[in-house]
């Protein structure tokens, strides 16, 4: 009996046992250990093997494989889907769907241009959002500050300007003001407190009501004599 056989050491004895891997065991990834020159052409002439496709698998000649062929337009794009408080009125929707016609855009791609659009939106909104909180800010700040009726005399100025809001605006100018900060103006407020010290003047003169009189000395005192003289 061989020695080899008698160890167990050759591939094809079943009593062969597997050594143990060095503690430092790396693998040819890792290694960097040259491999022979036998080891080399085998790896080459593999990977030459591989690379190569079937004969089966070849794209015609000037055909693009599968995966890289564009979709194409559909024949009508779906509705965009767009984000939270972000809307395209109708024309805007067209027209991005005329305009992915013509480049043949899929379904797909037209989307991320619709995104695109939304995105720019937004930013549009959200600066112009922006604007009116700082300019509600300064027009208050101004108001306050106002040499006829801000400072010591701002509370009761806007009480005066307020009952002229509550006597003559309308629900839909409250939404105004308060939609556009316009409710802050300096010259809106001026206009309010004057108005509202006037119709004051005239509901509580001596308790007699408004009259013509009255009523013309009002507006007077808002717009000034108005009466040309012939």
């Amino acid at each position: 009996m061989s020695d080899a056989a008698t160890t167990g050491s050759t591939p094809t004895d079943p009593g062969a046992a597997a050594p143990a891997a060095p503690t430092d065991a790396t693998t040819v990834l890792t290694d960097g250990t040259q491999t022979t020159a036998t080891e080399q052409q085998t790896q080459q002439t593999d990977a030459t093997n591989e690379a190569k496709p079937a004969d089966g698998d070849k794209p015609a000649e000037g055909e693009k494989p599968e995966d890289d062929k564009p979709q194409g337009a559909p024949e009508e794009y779906a509705e965009f889907t767009l984000p939270d408080g972000v809307e395209f009125d109708a024309e805007l929707g067209g027209d991005l769907k005329t305009f992915a016609k013509e480049q043949n855009l899929s379904q797909e791609q037209a989307q991320k241009l619709a995104d695109l659009g939304a995105k720019q939106l937004q930013k549009f909104q959200a600066a112009q959002a922006d604007a009116v909180a700082q300019a509600r800010e300064a027009w208050q700040s101004e108001a306050r500050a106002d040499k006829e009726y801000g400072g010591d005399k701002f509370d009761e100025s806007l009480a005066s300007a307020k009952k002229a809001v509550d006597a003559f605006a309308t629900p839909e100018l409250k939404t105004l003001l308060n939609q556009t900060g316009l409710g802050n103006h300096p010259e809106l407020i001026r206009f309010m407190v004057r108005a509202g010290k006037a119709i004051s003047e005239d509901r509580f003169d001596g308790g007699r009501g408004v009259t013509t009189s009255t009523t013309q000395s009002t507006a007077q005192r808002l717009y000034g004599n108005t009466t040309s003289k012939t």
